[in-house]
């Protein structure tokens, strides 16, 4: 992703500049005057180029370290000692000579909460206004856990007196290491409890986040190119794009949701959206390419978020970068309200279109809409969808540029740069209460795919390599977009679908959710309950009543169940029983609508189980649906395991729900026991790790070796499969001095079906042969389009196992006669027994599932797990 350059940064933040009005294309639209009007008056009261900044009484002031006066020398803006006017943070404060300071102009005496942006904070700082003073010592460098070590702090309460004074910050003990600051903002004392519920009511209420361990993203559009290098003429690039094939092979992949850049280095919308037009015509398109995307991924039952990027001051985007800001003829910037009122027009336009269908948006160069006025902001990217989540790329220069924020951007984000409590939500630092959230690439060089590049396509990720990375996700509920490079005419590369589609899947067995819908026939109702959607629900369904004394119950088997709800100002109250046990009293009165909202979530000991929900008044009740947890997770903690002396815990950064065991010595032992078919160790592997045996039930030890070059996380590292139903136990023994970790143990309860058995038929001429490491030693291989082989199950979930390598094809997966999905075989590294297809939550009875080679490459069957 590319930085804005430092012109686009003086275009950005400059609001001092002389105004020069520049016609491009229809005037804005007239309902947006109210809101520039209220853009000018706040840039107007922070600009302290004119000489102080205006205190607000009612919300936050911004004091900016670019328009700081400087003490002392040193202090540098762009690598010159000039405090131009455009936000970037002042670095080079290294010294109790250096100080920054503004003029204030303040009209009711009173207390005002300081925060101060900071990197590296180190000794002590104190904020001052005369004898006034707040004063923060740090112990050591204060990482901010954030991209160069940036966070927001909170000084505590500063009196300013009404009327005209000055504000300073400075270092009063020498600091350790060189800082950076980019702003002091100032919010008055007795607003604060306003303004934090404010934030509060308007950020997002959405959790899925927390539970899509791996999604897609495409900086694919106008900029990109054929495999000859050659680009298409606006808008061909998306007349030609066949957006239903493409979801079709995301979900095959396992991604749970998109993220899709509408911008990216050229500014072209593929969409009717007028507020665009009014910046520069020529720019969207009369039909609706993105809802034709949209539509797509939606039927495929996978979220989509927009990638947003405001553009660039170079060709061939020029003229969109110099309508955008209002660029005259000699080169000044014309004021930030102006183009920040732009910029709303356009995704409050978007947004309002799309509604519910756009779940989250990216905004990438954060630092250019900074600072802004927080909710008024809000309002304008939340449009059409109060539970939008949304995000802004803070690059390299600050911590979290606006409370509203919902997850963090996380560019380059493997899953270790923040402390996440059990859900995923960051616990300390610049991004705190924020869900932690991944970018990164999966295929070697740029983010995308630019006009004139040629060869191929190669991936950066291997099989092994995102299956460990897709599992920490699904650990640590750290969510991760893979950024996939795709030609205009959405072909990619085989290798980078294959082994997103290892890691995908193999996730999803470790740490399964069923999602359990409320038109499902396991779910039962006493009362006279509607079938209707009123906008939102999970597939376009939910049951909802208005009566006291319904119920709804659902029987289930696994681990945890959370109820998926409405929460509204029309909601009203239910009673929750497990196991015929009243567990709690849920309220989902809100005054913010939240459609599949997590209302209730209940941890349990893996089994069967009854969750029944009863209506406690006449008010409205809805289920939308329940999220079933159908592995058995055994957290380094759990009782079940039993530790020789010597064992510490700890947590060295990610391990599942923040604790790990660890020993450095030979011969410890850790001994767990557990009822099932089967069982995976979790652990570290790293340059410093060691080696261990493992054996199960007592039996022929296998020595595991934890020594990698790179660090990880909650890898599994053994498993044993294909045991019968009953109880078993795994002992871990250390073989030397290095360290060696037990994060947690996944124990699966699946039945196995061979490929040699009676419930599996097949048609055409396979062959019964083993290639080597097949379940029972026997796999069923075949080379012959149009050849099935299908399984009759009985249960709730199904894991086809086979073999994954540079022979193999590809095949259609039917269940109960439905076609799901199309599974691509092919990948570089070849793998016997790999878990390439799983699919949860159907109802509990008789299922099959079948699966029909596609193409006339090698396809195997080696065996089936079934759940439940």
């Amino acid at each position: 992703m590319n930085r804005l350059r430092r012109l686009a940064l003086l275009a950005a933040l400059v609001i001092a500049a002389p105004v020069v009005a520049v016609t491009a294309g229809p005037p804005a639209p007239a309902a947006a005057a109210d809101q520039l009007t209220q853009l000018k008056d706040f840039y107007n009261a922070n600009d302290a180029s004119k000489g102080y900044v205006d205190l607000s009484q009612t919300d936050v002031s911004y004091l900016r370290a670019s328009q700081a006066t400087f003490g002392g020398s040193g202090l540098t803006q762009n690598g010159d000692e000039k405090a131009y006017a455009h936000g970037d943070p002042v670095t080079g404060w290294n010294s109790t000579s250096q100080s920054f300071s503004w003029e204030v102009h303040n009209t009711t005496a009173g207390a005002f909460v300081v925060n101060v942006l900071l990197q590296n904070g180190s000794g002590t700082i104190t904020v001052s206004d005369g004898p006034n003073t707040v004063t923060k010592t740090y112990s050591g460098v204060d990482n901010g856990y954030s991209w160069g070590n940036w966070n927001k702090t909170d000084y505590g309460q500063l009196t300013i007196p009404a009327g005209t004074s000055t504000i300073t910050i400075a270092a009063t003990t020498q600091p350790s290491v060189s800082m950076g600051l980019l702003s002091l903002e100032l919010t008055p004392a007795s607003q604060q409890s306003t303004i934090a519920a404010a934030v509060a009511a308007g950020k997002s209420k959405a959790t899925w986040m927390k539970n899509s361990p791996l999604g897609a993203m495409y900086q694919w559009g106008q900029w990109g190119a054929y495999p000859d290098g050659s680009q298409p003429a606006w808008p061909t690039v998306y007349e030609n794009a066949d957006f239903d094939a493409l979801a079709a092979r995301d979900k095959a992949m396992g991604a749970t949701y998109v993220v899709w850049s509408i911008t990216w280095t050229q500014y072209y919308i593929a969409a009717p959206i007028s507020a665009v037009d009014a910046v520069l015509p020529g720019r969207t398109t009369s039909h609706d390419y993105l809802q034709d995307m949209l539509t797509a991924y939606h039927n495929q039952g996978m979220r989509v978020m927009f990638y947003y990027h405001a553009g660039h001051d170079d060709n061939p985007n020029l003229d969109w970068w110099n309508a955008f800001w209002g660029v005259s003829p000699d080169g000044h910037y014309a004021q930030k309200a102006d183009a920040i009122n732009r910029w709303m027009n356009i995704v409050s336009e978007i947004g309002n279109r799309y509604g519910t269908q756009l779940d989250g948006w990216m905004f990438d160069d954060g630092p250019t809409y900074y600072p802004s006025p927080t909710a008024l902001v809000n309002a304008a990217v939340r449009a059409g969808n109060p539970d939008r989540m949304i995000s802004f790329n803070t690059n390299w220069n600050s911590p979290r540029l606006t409370d509203y924020e919902d997850f963090t951007f996380g560019e380059s984000n493997d899953g270790t740069r923040y402390p996440v409590d059990a859900n995923g939500v960051i616990t300390a630092g610049g991004f705190v209460g924020e869900q932690a959230f991944g970018n990164n690439n999966m295929d070697c060089g740029d983010w995308g795919v630019r006009t004139g590049d040629t060869g191929s396509i190669s991936t950066c990720r291997s099989g092994v390599d995102m299956t460990s990375f897709a599992q920490k996700a699904a650990a640590a509920h750290v969510s991760q977009a893979m950024n996939k490079r795709m030609w205009s005419d959405l072909t990619q590369s085989p290798d980078s679908v294959a082994n997103f589609t290892q890691g995908a899947h193999t996730a999803a067995a470790q740490y399964p959710t069923a999602t359990i819908d409320d038109g499902d026939a396991a779910v039962s109702y006493t009362g006279t309950w509607e079938n209707r959607n009123p906008g939102g629900c999970y597939a376009d369904t939910c049951h909802n009543i208005r009566s006291q004394g319904a119920s709804a119950s659902l029987t289930f088997t696994g681990s945890g169940i959370t109820w998926n709800s409405i929460i509204g100002p029309d909601q009203g109250k239910a009673d929750v029983y497990i196991d015929d046990d009243f567990v709690q009293s849920v309220d989902l009165y809100d005054p913010n609508r939240s459609v599949n909202a997590p209302v209730l979530t209940r941890g349990l000991p893996y089994g069967s189980h009854t969750i029944t929900v009863v209506t406690a008044d006449d008010s409205w009740v809805t289920i939308d649906g329940f999220g079933v947890q159908t592995a058995q997770v055994l957290d380094d903690g759990d009782p079940a395991i039993a530790y020789s002396n010597g064992w510490q815990s700890s947590d060295p950064g990610g391990c599942f729900h923040n604790t790990c065991h660890n020993v450095k010595a030979a011969g410890a032992s850790a001994t767990v026991s557990f009822s099932g078919t089967g069982i995976t160790w979790n652990a570290i592997t790293g340059s410093d790790q060691g080696q261990a045996s493992v054996s199960v039930d007592g039996g022929a030890a296998q020595t595991v070796n934890l020594v990698q070059s790179d660090r990880s996380v909650g890898v599994p590292v053994f498993t044993a499969r294909g045991l019968t139903e009953g109880d078993h136990t795994l002992t871990v023994t250390t073989a030397n001095d290095s360290w060696v970790t037990i994060d947690s143990f996944t124990v699966s309860h699946a039945s196995t079906i061979d490929d040699s058995s009676s419930a599996v038929t097949y048609s055409g001429n396979w062959q019964d042969s083993n290639p080597g490491g097949c379940h029972d030693d026997t796999c069923h291989n075949i080379q012959s389009a149009g050849a099935s082989a299908e399984v009759a199950f009985t249960g709730t979930g199904i894991t086809f196992n086979s073999i994954i390598g540079n022979d193999q094809g590809a095949v259609e997966v039917y269940v109960d006669g439905v076609l799901d999905r199309t599974v691509n075989l092919y990948n570089s590294h070849r793998t016997v027994g790999a878990p390439v297809y799983t699919r949860y939550g159907l109802a509990p009875g008789a299922h099959t599932l079948k699966v029909v080679a596609d193409d006339s490459a090698w396809v195997s069957v080696d065996s089936f797990s079934v759940t439940g």
